[in-house]
């Protein structure tokens, strides 16, 4: 895509405003056209231009006849025609016709035109000499970038100041990013400051959020939160989700200089939401679950839940999970539950693991998930201090779980406790072929913690489980070494060998329960 904001390079625009754009010294329209134009009467505008266009250097007619004829104003479509009466006018420095021809060359390809940026910076120049402010921004973009010019950050700055101090909000707002950033100029807040609240107040709906958001913290500017609070509404009213989520929240939790005030809060968040902002989304479900007090709607929450867990928003998976858990808003399902919570800690919310973990160790997944699956989870609510799912993780480490020994044994290490009944786990996974495991064990030996010292179990366990790939092994091995006798090395390495020429393959089900 092109390196400027798609938004600011719509070829649509209305006529009346397009009206501002002509510097010319061309013949002025006839008041009639002009009247025509300005009451939005295009059918009229378009008959009288068709005849003012026909001289070649009718510029102006051609270019205002030409928006009728690219929109299907006043008539059909027809963007040949436009055209070839827009590169005219262009050829003949009209700037407002130039002005348009580059953006259309921007966001090609569209009516048989392909996306030339070098075509458009060449168009570009021509209402840049004519300090068209826009014209000056686009062209600012295109040379810091170097998308069909070379890149020249130097002249980029000037392009893109001119148009700032010409109004253009847009110039204004990238300028403001560039000194609060020090991208491409020093890093200068009092600039970046004055800039964002000029495109704040020319009406940028994303430099009146930042400037809120700079006013609320003090960040380069003096704190005051309730200016920050009427930029968040001038922002929200111009239906930026973000301000309108964080005008919502505040509404719904009455902390901020807003009262609270639970109409207020449902209208912005359902604003932001509908939208498809996922925390507005969230923020309004923890609303509708109650904390709007007389609005409160499970049935609702639990809609907006789904949504914004379906953009891949862990919070809101886990709260939908708790909700069809407990059948709030939703069918009580036990079995759909447990799969929320997994997505939810798959996308990143580790309170997922956690509740999972816990419901193994309650027994309430017995009969849905296979053993193995559950082993991490119930090592993260054991982290948590849930016994009953560390009590289930040692009873699959006693039943032969291959991963339930490794965790166990790791958990009781780290955890400060039991070092025999650790090394006992550890040693049975290690035989089994457990690469964590073997490593851990090697680490035992060479300490004698919970077991007794010995170099040459160390080495040996050290040894496969570098080959199986433990890449830390191999240091502790070789320094391990180091400290043995030749014969001691051959009895380790030899051993080693043992082991692998004994290992057999495991099968599907090697890592099930032995029972």
């Amino acid at each position: 895509m092109p390196v400027l904001p798609r938004i600011f390079l719509s070829v649509a625009v209305t006529v009346t405003a397009a009206i501002a754009h002509a510097q010319t010294a061309s013949a002025p329209l006839p008041q009639d056209v002009e009247n025509a134009l300005a009451e939005r009467d295009y059918a009229t505008a378009r008959e009288g231009l068709a005849l003012l266009a026909e001289p070649q250097d009718a510029i102006e007619a051609q270019y205002q006849y030409a928006q009728l004829l690219w929109n299907g104003l006043g008539g059909e479509v027809d963007t040949t025609a436009a055209l070839a009466l827009l590169e005219n006018a262009a050829a003949r420095n009209h700037p407002g016709a130039a002005l348009f021809l580059a953006r259309v060359y921007l966001t090609g390809p569209q009516a048989s035109v392909s996306r030339d940026p070098a075509r458009a910076a060449e168009l570009l120049r021509i209402a840049t000499d004519q300090n068209v402010a826009e014209a000056q921004f686009y062209l600012g973009m295109l040379t810091k970038d170097g998308t069909g010019l070379p890149a020249d950050p130097a002249a980029a700055l000037t392009l893109l100041k001119a148009a700032a101090t010409g109004g253009y909000v847009e110039a204004q707002y990238v300028l403001a990013q560039a000194y609060s950033r020090g991208d491409g100029v020093p890093l200068d807040s009092a600039k970046a400051l004055q800039w964002l609240t000029a495109a704040a107040e020319g009406g940028n709906t994303e430099a009146q959020y930042f400037l809120a958001n700079a006013l609320k913290r003090g960040d380069g500017a003096q704190q005051d939160i309730v200016a920050a609070f009427r930029w968040y509404r001038r922002a929200a009213e111009q239906n930026l989700p973000i301000a309108q989520r964080t005008l919502g929240t505040a509404y719904m939790t009455g902390n901020e200089p807003l009262q609270k005030n639970p109409q207020e809060a449902y209208r912005w968040l359902k604003a932001a939401a509908d939208a498809g902002d996922p925390g507005a989304m969230f923020n309004l479900a923890i609303g509708l679950s109650g904390a709007l007090e007389t609005l409160k709607d499970d049935a609702q929450a639990a809609a907006y839940l789904l949504a914004a867990s379906d953009t891949g928003l862990a919070r809101a998976t886990f709260m939908l999970a708790q909700f069809t858990e407990h059948g709030r808003g939703v069918p009580q399902d036990l079995r759909a539950a447990a799969l929320l919570y997994r997505t939810a800690f798959e996308q990143g919310d580790a309170r997922g693991a956690v509740r999972l973990g816990q419901l193994t160790g309650q027994g309430a997944l017995k009969d849905m998930v296979p053993p193995h699956f559950s082993v991490p989870w119930t090592v993260a609510a054991a982290q948590e201090g849930d016994a009953g799912a560390l009590a289930w993780l040692a009873d699959q480490a006693e039943k032969g779980l291959r991963d339930a020994q490794v965790s166990y044994g790791l958990f009781l290490l780290d955890a400060g406790e039991d070092a025999q009944v650790a090394a006992r786990f550890l040693e049975q996974a290690a035989q089994a072929g457990a690469p964590a495991a073997q490593h851990r064990l090697g680490v035992l030996y060479t300490t004698g913690t919970g077991v007794t010292l010995d170099y040459v179990l160390a080495h040996k366990w050290l040894n496969i489980a570098a080959t199986n790939g433990i890449e830390a092994a191999v240091e502790t091995r070789e320094v391990i070494g180091n400290l043995m006798t030749p014969e001691q090395l051959a009895e380790a390495q030899g051993a080693a060998r043992h082991f692998f020429e004994n290992a057999t393959a495991p099968d599907s089900i090697a890592n099930t329960v032995n029972q």
